[in-house]
């Protein structure tokens, strides 16, 4: 048992040092939290993904982060079956067709903004990845385009 527990503290002080490794080294990884909340929980974020399979990316990405206990990936809906094979929990955000087909032209950005923090808040990430643009980034994009067409 104290072994267990000895071998679990010392994975818990690896993980948290590669985290900071891997994040000092890569400016689209976001470490959020020094300390460990209920089990490892990675957050990636991979909204313009294209295709019908998961990208070579995101699979590699997806590959770094077997060692976390929870891996929420936030992507279009079309891959949540491959991740739910994968035993990963997924997310999603409205893209541009979604919201013309809901016919509203108005908060779209204060909607995608409380949403992308509602995401956050509720997974409460010790790790952050970004694969293509970032949340931000993509709510920025949405709300270009709306301009364009609106």
């Amino acid at each position: 048992m104290i072994k267990e527990r000895f071998h679990n503290l010392s994975l818990r002080f690896a993980l948290r040092s590669l985290r900071n490794l891997v994040t000092s080294r890569n400016p689209g990884a976001v470490l959020l939290s020094d300390t460990r909340k209920q089990g490892n929980v990675a957050l990636v974020w991979a909204l313009d993904q294209e295709g019908e399979q998961l990208s070579g990316d995101l699979l590699k990405q997806l590959k770094k982060l077997k060692s976390f206990e929870t891996v929420t990936v936030v992507c279009p809906p079309r891959y949540f079956a491959q991740l739910r094979g994968m035993e990963h929990f997924f997310e999603t955000l409205p893209d541009q067709a979604d919201i013309a087909r809901s016919g509203l032209s108005r908060d779209w950005d204060l909607y995608l903004g409380r949403r992308i923090s509602r995401i956050r808040s509720t997974w409460a990430p010790d790790f952050e990845f970004t694969i293509g643009l970032s949340p931000e980034d993509y709510m920025k994009r949405l709300g270009d385009r709306a301009q364009v067409h609106g």
